[in-house]
């Protein structure tokens, strides 16, 4: 018995599929979300985030659409004239490749923004106790999506006038003139960092003279007080202005001083001097 054998040959094909392609770009806007003013007398750092929209709701296969936040020239700067704010550019997830001029959004946060339309980005950190000159300091920026046009705009941040007492000087000082039957006279002097001129208001308890422990009854000495060389009215509340010297370190001396005191009842004199230091 012969048998036969049939062997069949099986052949198919299968289309190929389409390379997938991002959208070549779409609608997009990016807004300042917070760090509109610095003060540098604050102790933390300030955070510059963006708010980007995509309000044309774009197709899914934009999610890979590249977005790049970059400088309109140059690296990116926060300036006011010649004056200038240090900052670092901030990492986050939603974040790619950053240099000096460019912030590349990474896959993750390309994703977000399409499918929610709306992404929180963390843009720059200013680090706190940059005593610049005050005024409106600007970044000229631009978004690109994809080969779509550059939309334009620019984050601002206001600088304060600000005051700071360096560490160990300032706030609350006791001043003693010790023995004052001849007269005495001390001298004090305190730190602090400005970018501004500044407004001292001064106020005395006793209006300028010193009281005894025990009540007026015992006695009272007037005395004499001076801020850097200029007399503080004591009798009322007064005003004197100090103006912004080279650099943002000043210092300050504060002088007080009592006129010979003879047949004074003996004990202790005093008063509360309170001075409040306001930039402008």
């Amino acid at each position: 018995m012969k048998f036969a054998t049939l062997f069949c040959a099986l052949l198919a094909s299968v289309a190929p599929l389409p390379a997938f392609a991002s959208c070549a770009t779409y609608g997009a806007q990016v807004n300042q979300a917070t760090g509109a003013s610095y003060n540098p007398a604050e102790l933390t750092d300030l955070f510059v985030n963006l708010s980007l929209n995509a309000p044309s709701n774009p197709a899914s296969d934009c999610a890979s659409t590249p977005v790049v936040i970059a400088s309109r020239g140059g690296v990116i700067s926060l300036s006011n004239g010649a004056s200038a704010l240090n900052f670092l550019l901030v990492s986050s997830s939603a974040t790619d490749v950053i240099t000096s001029s460019t912030f590349n959004l990474s896959s993750g946060g390309e994703g977000d923004l399409v499918r929610t339309g709306n992404l929180s980005l963390p843009f720059l950190k200013l680090l706190p106790g940059q005593f610049v000159q005050p005024g409106e300091y600007t970044a000229d920026l631009q978004l690109q999506v994809g080969d779509g046009a550059p939309v334009l705009f620019a984050i601002a941040v206001r600088v304060e006038p600000a005051m700071r007492f360096i560490s160990g000087s300032g706030g609350t000082t006791s001043l003693s003139l010790g023995e004052v039957t001849a007269g005495a006279q001390i001298t004090d002097q305190f730190f602090y960092r400005t970018n501004s001129a500044l407004s001292v208001s001064v106020f005395s308890e006793n209006h300028g003279v010193l009281v005894h422990s025990l009540g007026k009854g015992f006695g009272e000495i007037p005395y004499a007080a001076f801020l850097s060389g200029k007399p503080l009215t004591l009798s009322a509340p007064s005003v004197v202005t100090l103006d912004l010297r080279n650099g943002p370190l000043q210092s300050e001396e504060m002088r007080v001083a009592v006129e010979p005191q003879p047949a004074r009842y003996a004990g202790i004199y005093r008063d509360t001097l309170t001075l409040e230091f306001t930039p402008f």
